[in-house]
């Protein structure tokens, strides 16, 4: 996404906050918690019907993986954290299936990948809701990063 195409998505009006319908996720309960992670994962567990698309976008992955590699340029696969809230509910389906592609395209690239996906490193005060970081999460994944790409 571009920079002009994140700001028009993304702005004083309709911020990352109201997109998601939740303002202040650490400030929730236990039980709206689980609620919106259950909301969250139930949109992106619809997604698993779809496997001609899925095909389709590994094709396009692939490709683009390639083209990284042919122009020297290092790929590198950061897969996020997301909140117990969310992953409680997530399929593991979904989730062998994507793991079973990234170590596919690893043995055939040999790519690198920053799994984050259980770390330890953040909290509900990371998140603005149960799979998306806020800006305290923003800023501590980017140190992680940092730390983890300058080794």
């Amino acid at each position: 996404m571009s920079l002009f195409a994140y700001e028009k998505y993304f702005n004083l009006r309709n911020t990352r906050e109201n997109v998601c319908g939740v303002y202040e996720f650490n400030k929730l309960s236990y039980n709206e918690k689980l609620k919106v992670g259950q909301k969250r994962a139930g949109l992106h567990n619809k997604f698993l019907v779809y496997e001609n698309t899925r095909i389709e976008n590994e094709k396009i992955f692939d490709e683009f993986i390639g083209l990284l590699i042919e122009k020297d340029i290092e790929p590198i696969i950061v897969i996020f954290p997301f909140t117990k809230y969310y992953k409680n509910t997530f399929k593991n389906e979904f989730k062998d299936i994507f793991y079973k592609y990234i170590n596919e395209v690893n043995e055939h690239r040999k790519i690198r990948i920053v799994d984050l996906y259980n770390s330890n490193a953040f909290s509900d005060n990371d998140f603005v809701d149960a799979d998306h970081l806020n800006e305290l999460g923003a800023i501590k994944i980017t140190k992680i990063l940092s730390e983890i790409l300058s080794s």
